[in-house]
Protein backbone atom coordinates (compact mmCIF):
# COMPACT_ATOMS: atom_id res chain seq x y z
CA UNK A 1 0.00 0.00 0.00
CA UNK A 2 2.73 2.39 0.75
CA UNK A 3 4.56 1.62 -2.23
CA UNK A 4 1.47 2.07 -4.41
CA UNK A 5 1.01 5.52 -2.51
CA UNK A 6 4.39 6.60 -3.26
CA UNK A 7 3.88 5.82 -7.04
CA UNK A 8 0.54 7.92 -7.15
CA UNK A 9 2.94 10.56 -5.82
CA UNK A 10 5.69 10.66 -8.44
CA UNK A 11 3.18 10.49 -10.77
CA UNK A 12 1.18 12.94 -9.76
CA UNK A 13 4.43 15.22 -9.47
CA UNK A 14 5.48 14.44 -12.98
CA UNK A 15 1.81 15.64 -14.04
CA UNK A 16 2.15 18.77 -12.32
CA UNK A 17 5.86 19.29 -13.87
CA UNK A 18 4.55 18.71 -17.51
CA UNK A 19 1.43 21.33 -16.87
CA UNK A 20 3.80 23.99 -15.24
CA UNK A 21 6.18 23.29 -18.68
CA UNK A 22 3.09 23.69 -21.04
CA UNK A 23 1.59 26.77 -19.56
CA UNK A 24 5.02 27.77 -19.47
CA UNK A 25 5.57 27.86 -23.20
CA UNK A 26 2.46 28.81 -23.67
CA UNK A 27 3.07 32.28 -22.13
CA UNK A 28 6.50 33.09 -22.87
CA UNK A 29 5.79 35.22 -25.07
CA UNK A 30 3.47 37.20 -22.91
CA UNK A 31 5.00 40.16 -21.37
CA UNK A 32 3.93 43.08 -19.13
CA UNK A 33 4.14 46.42 -21.02
CA UNK A 34 3.76 49.69 -18.86
CA UNK A 35 3.44 53.40 -20.26
CA UNK A 36 2.03 56.77 -19.32
CA UNK A 37 -0.78 58.17 -20.90
CA UNK A 38 -1.29 62.21 -21.27
CA UNK A 39 -3.35 65.05 -22.70
CA UNK A 40 -2.26 67.01 -25.75
CA UNK A 41 -1.22 69.74 -23.23
CA UNK A 42 1.31 67.20 -21.63
CA UNK A 43 -1.48 66.74 -18.19
CA UNK A 44 -2.21 62.69 -16.78
CA UNK A 45 -4.94 61.17 -17.89
CA UNK A 46 -6.74 58.95 -15.47
CA UNK A 47 -9.34 56.75 -15.21
CA UNK A 48 -8.46 55.32 -19.39
CA UNK A 49 -9.81 52.11 -20.13
CA UNK A 50 -6.90 50.00 -22.16
CA UNK A 51 -7.78 46.91 -23.64
CA UNK A 52 -5.98 44.24 -25.74
CA UNK A 53 -7.76 44.51 -29.32
CA UNK A 54 -9.85 41.10 -29.79
CA UNK A 55 -9.51 39.89 -26.63
CA UNK A 56 -10.99 40.46 -22.60
CA UNK A 57 -7.97 41.69 -21.27
CA UNK A 58 -8.29 44.89 -19.70
CA UNK A 59 -6.48 47.67 -17.75
CA UNK A 60 -6.74 51.33 -16.44
CA UNK A 61 -4.40 54.02 -15.93
CA UNK A 62 -3.72 55.68 -12.36
CA UNK A 63 -4.15 59.28 -11.59
CA UNK A 64 -0.72 59.90 -12.56
CA UNK A 65 -1.63 58.40 -16.14
CA UNK A 66 0.40 55.19 -15.15
CA UNK A 67 -0.52 51.99 -16.35
CA UNK A 68 0.47 48.27 -16.92
CA UNK A 69 -1.10 45.67 -19.10
CA UNK A 70 -0.45 42.22 -20.16
CA UNK A 71 0.05 41.28 -23.59
CA UNK A 72 2.47 39.98 -26.99
CA UNK A 73 4.60 42.09 -28.74
CA UNK A 74 2.62 41.74 -31.60
CA UNK A 75 -0.91 42.80 -30.09
CA UNK A 76 -2.92 46.36 -30.44
CA UNK A 77 -3.75 48.34 -27.11
CA UNK A 78 -7.02 50.26 -27.54
CA UNK A 79 -7.16 53.25 -25.66
CA UNK A 80 -10.63 54.58 -24.34
CA UNK A 81 -12.17 57.30 -22.25
CA UNK A 82 -14.85 60.02 -22.41
CA UNK A 83 -13.98 63.21 -23.46
CA UNK A 84 -11.29 62.12 -26.01
CA UNK A 85 -10.84 60.15 -29.19
CA UNK A 86 -10.10 56.50 -29.43
CA UNK A 87 -7.00 55.70 -29.94
CA UNK A 88 -5.48 52.25 -31.34
CA UNK A 89 -1.65 51.59 -30.75
CA UNK A 90 0.30 48.94 -31.45
CA UNK A 91 2.65 47.47 -28.92
CA UNK A 92 5.63 46.05 -31.05
CA UNK A 93 7.20 44.82 -28.01
CA UNK A 94 8.09 48.88 -26.91
CA UNK A 95 9.14 48.74 -23.37
CA UNK A 96 7.93 52.08 -21.93
CA UNK A 97 4.60 53.48 -24.25
CA UNK A 98 3.81 57.13 -24.20
CA UNK A 99 0.34 57.82 -25.33
CA UNK A 100 -1.08 60.84 -26.10
CA UNK A 101 -4.94 61.24 -26.44
CA UNK A 102 -7.02 63.65 -28.48
CA UNK A 103 -9.44 65.75 -27.06
CA UNK A 104 -13.43 65.87 -28.36
CA UNK A 105 -12.99 69.72 -29.54
CA UNK A 106 -14.81 70.25 -26.04
CA UNK A 107 -17.74 68.13 -26.22
CA UNK A 108 -16.49 66.11 -23.37
CA UNK A 109 -19.06 67.35 -20.78
CA UNK A 110 -21.84 66.25 -22.77
CA UNK A 111 -20.36 62.88 -23.11
CA UNK A 112 -19.82 62.37 -19.65
CA UNK A 113 -21.34 59.30 -18.25
CA UNK A 114 -24.22 59.75 -15.48
CA UNK A 115 -25.79 57.58 -13.32
CA UNK A 116 -29.60 57.57 -13.36
CA UNK A 117 -32.27 55.06 -12.09
CA UNK A 118 -31.71 51.70 -13.52
CA UNK A 119 -28.80 52.59 -16.05
CA UNK A 120 -26.34 55.13 -16.92
CA UNK A 121 -26.45 57.64 -19.98
CA UNK A 122 -24.41 60.74 -21.12
CA UNK A 123 -25.76 63.91 -20.75
CA UNK A 124 -26.72 64.73 -24.06
CA UNK A 125 -28.47 62.12 -24.02
CA UNK A 126 -30.74 63.43 -20.41
CA UNK A 127 -33.51 66.00 -21.13
CA UNK A 128 -34.06 66.64 -17.43
CA UNK A 129 -32.85 68.58 -14.71
CA UNK A 130 -30.17 66.09 -13.51
CA UNK A 131 -26.70 67.09 -11.11
CA UNK A 132 -24.05 64.64 -10.81
CA UNK A 133 -20.76 64.52 -9.24
CA UNK A 134 -17.73 61.87 -9.05
CA UNK A 135 -16.25 61.13 -5.82
CA UNK A 136 -12.80 61.25 -7.58
CA UNK A 137 -13.34 64.94 -7.81
CA UNK A 138 -13.66 65.53 -4.02
CA UNK A 139 -11.20 67.28 -1.94
CA UNK A 140 -9.23 65.05 0.32
CA UNK A 141 -10.21 66.25 3.46
CA UNK A 142 -10.73 64.32 6.98
CA UNK A 143 -14.92 64.56 6.91
CA UNK A 144 -16.74 62.21 8.87
CA UNK A 145 -19.05 61.20 6.07
CA UNK A 146 -20.50 62.05 2.60
CA UNK A 147 -23.07 65.04 3.37
CA UNK A 148 -20.91 67.30 4.25
CA UNK A 149 -18.94 66.73 0.98
CA UNK A 150 -22.00 67.31 -0.69
CA UNK A 151 -22.55 71.07 0.49
CA UNK A 152 -22.21 73.81 -2.28
CA UNK A 153 -21.67 71.31 -4.74
CA UNK A 154 -24.91 70.71 -6.71
CA UNK A 155 -27.62 73.58 -7.94
CA UNK A 156 -30.75 73.09 -6.32
CA UNK A 157 -29.45 70.81 -3.47
CA UNK A 158 -29.70 73.08 -0.03
CA UNK A 159 -28.04 71.52 2.68
CA UNK A 160 -28.41 72.56 6.37
CA UNK A 161 -26.43 71.61 9.64
CA UNK A 162 -28.54 71.35 12.43
CA UNK A 163 -26.19 70.25 15.23
CA UNK A 164 -22.81 69.82 15.74
CA UNK A 165 -22.27 66.37 17.87
CA UNK A 166 -18.28 64.87 16.76
CA UNK A 167 -18.71 62.60 14.28
CA UNK A 168 -21.97 63.34 13.02
CA UNK A 169 -23.71 66.68 11.64
CA UNK A 170 -26.89 66.51 11.66
CA UNK A 171 -27.54 67.54 8.26
CA UNK A 172 -30.97 68.07 6.81
CA UNK A 173 -31.40 68.25 2.87
CA UNK A 174 -33.62 70.34 0.43
CA UNK A 175 -33.85 69.56 -3.28
CA UNK A 176 -35.09 72.91 -4.78
CA UNK A 177 -36.77 74.15 -1.74
CA UNK A 178 -39.92 72.87 0.02
CA UNK A 179 -42.03 71.45 -2.21
CA UNK A 180 -44.46 69.36 0.08
CA UNK A 181 -46.15 70.16 3.01
CA UNK A 182 -47.43 66.92 4.07
CA UNK A 183 -44.88 64.86 4.02
CA UNK A 184 -42.20 66.75 4.97
CA UNK A 185 -39.00 68.85 2.97
CA UNK A 186 -36.62 65.99 2.62
CA UNK A 187 -35.94 64.23 -0.62
CA UNK A 188 -35.44 59.97 -0.98
CA UNK A 189 -32.00 58.85 -0.45
CA UNK A 190 -30.86 55.55 -2.57
CA UNK A 191 -27.99 53.96 -2.21
CA UNK A 192 -27.55 51.42 -4.99
CA UNK A 193 -31.20 51.94 -5.18
CA UNK A 194 -32.12 50.75 -1.40
CA UNK A 195 -33.73 53.08 0.77
CA UNK A 196 -31.04 54.20 3.03
CA UNK A 197 -29.31 56.88 5.23
CA UNK A 198 -25.51 57.27 4.00
CA UNK A 199 -24.22 59.65 7.08
CA UNK A 200 -22.41 56.16 7.99
CA UNK A 201 -20.39 55.58 4.82
CA UNK A 202 -16.67 56.13 4.13
CA UNK A 203 -15.94 58.13 1.30
CA UNK A 204 -14.03 55.47 -0.18
CA UNK A 205 -16.92 53.19 -0.42
CA UNK A 206 -18.81 56.02 -3.05
CA UNK A 207 -18.10 56.31 -6.58
CA UNK A 208 -20.13 58.73 -7.55
CA UNK A 209 -24.08 61.07 -6.31
CA UNK A 210 -26.76 61.96 -8.58
CA UNK A 211 -29.30 64.13 -7.34
CA UNK A 212 -32.79 64.25 -9.90
CA UNK A 213 -34.62 67.42 -9.56
CA UNK A 214 -37.87 68.17 -11.57
CA UNK A 215 -40.53 65.96 -12.79
CA UNK A 216 -39.57 64.53 -15.75
CA UNK A 217 -36.26 62.97 -13.60
CA UNK A 218 -38.88 62.02 -11.03
CA UNK A 219 -41.08 60.09 -13.00
CA UNK A 220 -39.60 57.08 -12.30
CA UNK A 221 -40.79 57.30 -8.18
CA UNK A 222 -43.77 58.95 -8.24
CA UNK A 223 -45.35 60.35 -5.36
CA UNK A 224 -42.11 59.26 -3.13
CA UNK A 225 -40.02 61.65 -4.91
CA UNK A 226 -42.22 64.36 -4.54
CA UNK A 227 -39.17 66.16 -3.12
CA UNK A 228 -36.32 64.90 -4.95
CA UNK A 229 -34.09 61.80 -5.19
CA UNK A 230 -30.01 61.73 -4.37
CA UNK A 231 -29.05 58.90 -5.89
CA UNK A 232 -25.59 57.09 -4.26
CA UNK A 233 -23.50 54.51 -6.43
CA UNK A 234 -21.00 52.57 -4.97
CA UNK A 235 -17.79 51.13 -6.03
CA UNK A 236 -16.90 47.61 -7.66
CA UNK A 237 -14.47 46.15 -8.54
CA UNK A 238 -12.90 45.83 -11.48
CA UNK A 239 -11.68 43.03 -13.76
CA UNK A 240 -7.89 42.40 -14.03
CA UNK A 241 -7.21 45.47 -12.02
CA UNK A 242 -6.30 44.69 -8.95
CA UNK A 243 -5.68 47.25 -5.95
CA UNK A 244 -5.00 47.73 -2.74
CA UNK A 245 -5.48 51.59 -0.93
CA UNK A 246 -4.52 52.90 2.51
CA UNK A 247 -5.80 56.46 3.14
CA UNK A 248 -4.33 58.40 6.33
CA UNK A 249 -5.97 61.49 7.18
CA UNK A 250 -5.65 64.35 9.84
CA UNK A 251 -6.23 67.85 10.70
CA UNK A 252 -7.64 70.19 13.51
CA UNK A 253 -11.15 72.00 14.02
CA UNK A 254 -11.76 75.05 15.64
CA UNK A 255 -14.49 77.36 16.25
CA UNK A 256 -14.90 80.06 13.65
CA UNK A 257 -16.47 82.92 15.53
CA UNK A 258 -15.96 82.57 19.48
CA UNK A 259 -17.33 85.10 21.85
CA UNK A 260 -14.69 86.51 24.28
CA UNK A 261 -16.44 87.15 27.12
CA UNK A 262 -16.10 90.26 29.83
CA UNK A 263 -14.49 89.59 33.00
CA UNK A 264 -16.18 90.72 36.38
CA UNK A 265 -14.19 94.01 36.85
CA UNK A 266 -15.18 95.08 33.07
CA UNK A 267 -18.98 93.79 33.70
CA UNK A 268 -19.14 95.83 37.23
CA UNK A 269 -17.54 99.10 36.11
CA UNK A 270 -19.79 98.93 32.87
CA UNK A 271 -22.76 98.12 34.81
CA UNK A 272 -22.66 101.00 37.05
CA UNK A 273 -22.00 103.30 33.97
CA UNK A 274 -24.68 102.34 32.51
CA UNK A 275 -27.06 103.05 36.06
CA UNK A 276 -25.22 106.12 35.94
CA UNK A 277 -26.45 107.40 32.40
CA UNK A 278 -29.86 105.90 33.02
CA UNK A 279 -30.33 108.56 36.50
CA UNK A 280 -29.48 105.71 38.97
CA UNK A 281 -26.96 104.54 41.80
CA UNK A 282 -24.44 101.77 40.77
CA UNK A 283 -24.69 98.71 41.81
CA UNK A 284 -21.25 97.95 42.73
CA UNK A 285 -19.39 100.11 45.45
CA UNK A 286 -15.61 100.73 44.97
CA UNK A 287 -14.38 98.46 47.21
CA UNK A 288 -16.40 95.42 45.38
CA UNK A 289 -14.79 96.88 42.07
CA UNK A 290 -11.22 96.85 44.05
CA UNK A 291 -11.83 92.98 45.03
CA UNK A 292 -13.25 91.89 41.72
CA UNK A 293 -10.16 93.95 40.05
CA UNK A 294 -7.39 92.21 42.40
CA UNK A 295 -8.93 89.07 43.22
CA UNK A 296 -8.42 89.46 46.32
CA UNK A 297 -11.45 87.34 48.04
CA UNK A 298 -12.63 85.02 44.70
CA UNK A 299 -15.21 83.38 46.25
CA UNK A 300 -17.09 86.58 47.37
CA UNK A 301 -15.64 88.40 43.91
CA UNK A 302 -15.41 85.33 41.63
CA UNK A 303 -14.03 85.80 38.13
CA UNK A 304 -14.94 82.83 35.53
CA UNK A 305 -14.13 82.72 31.76
CA UNK A 306 -16.14 79.34 31.27
CA UNK A 307 -15.11 79.38 27.52
CA UNK A 308 -11.55 78.96 28.60
CA UNK A 309 -12.67 76.79 31.58
CA UNK A 310 -14.61 74.33 29.63
CA UNK A 311 -13.78 74.69 26.06
CA UNK A 312 -10.70 73.73 23.90
CA UNK A 313 -9.22 76.11 21.24
CA UNK A 314 -8.87 73.50 18.72
CA UNK A 315 -10.40 69.30 18.18
CA UNK A 316 -8.06 66.65 16.54
CA UNK A 317 -9.74 64.92 13.91
CA UNK A 318 -7.91 61.60 12.18
CA UNK A 319 -9.46 59.20 9.53
CA UNK A 320 -7.92 55.33 9.05
CA UNK A 321 -9.28 53.77 5.50
CA UNK A 322 -8.45 50.76 3.84
CA UNK A 323 -9.90 49.77 0.53
CA UNK A 324 -9.19 47.11 -1.95
CA UNK A 325 -10.31 45.55 -5.24
CA UNK A 326 -9.85 43.64 -8.41
CA UNK A 327 -11.11 40.89 -9.83
CA UNK A 328 -11.96 38.86 -13.03
CA UNK A 329 -14.43 38.80 -16.10
CA UNK A 330 -16.68 36.64 -13.83
CA UNK A 331 -15.97 37.66 -10.26
CA UNK A 332 -15.19 40.96 -9.01
CA UNK A 333 -14.90 41.78 -5.37
CA UNK A 334 -14.64 45.58 -3.22
CA UNK A 335 -13.88 45.66 0.60
CA UNK A 336 -13.16 48.87 2.27
CA UNK A 337 -12.92 49.16 6.13
CA UNK A 338 -12.38 52.84 7.99
CA UNK A 339 -11.90 54.20 11.39
CA UNK A 340 -12.87 57.90 12.11
CA UNK A 341 -12.15 59.51 15.06
CA UNK A 342 -13.48 63.27 15.88
CA UNK A 343 -12.47 64.72 19.30
CA UNK A 344 -15.28 67.72 20.53
CA UNK A 345 -14.44 71.24 21.97
CA UNK A 346 -15.58 70.61 25.72
CA UNK A 347 -13.08 69.95 28.46
CA UNK A 348 -12.59 66.91 31.02
CA UNK A 349 -15.86 65.06 29.34
CA UNK A 350 -16.20 61.97 27.06
CA UNK A 351 -16.80 63.86 23.76
CA UNK A 352 -16.01 61.57 21.19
Amino acid sequence: MTRYIKCFGLFMSLSVLLMSLGIQAQTLSIKTYDGKITNTKGAAVDAVEVTVMGTNVRASSNRSGEFAIKCMAEDSLVFKRDGYKELHVAVKDQPHLNVVLTGTNGSGYYDEIVDIPFGKRTRRELNYAVSAFKTDDFPKIPVSNLSSMLAGRFSGLLVQQTGSQPGTENLTFQVRGKSSYAQGSNPVLLVDGVERDFSDMDLNEIESVTVLKDAAALNWYGLIGGNGVILVNTRHGRANQNFINFDIQGGFQKVENLIKPLNSYNFATLYNQGLTNAGQAPAYDQAALTAYQNQSNPYLFPDNNYIDRFLNKTAPVQRYAVSLGGGSEKIRYFTNISYYDQNGLFKNTPNR
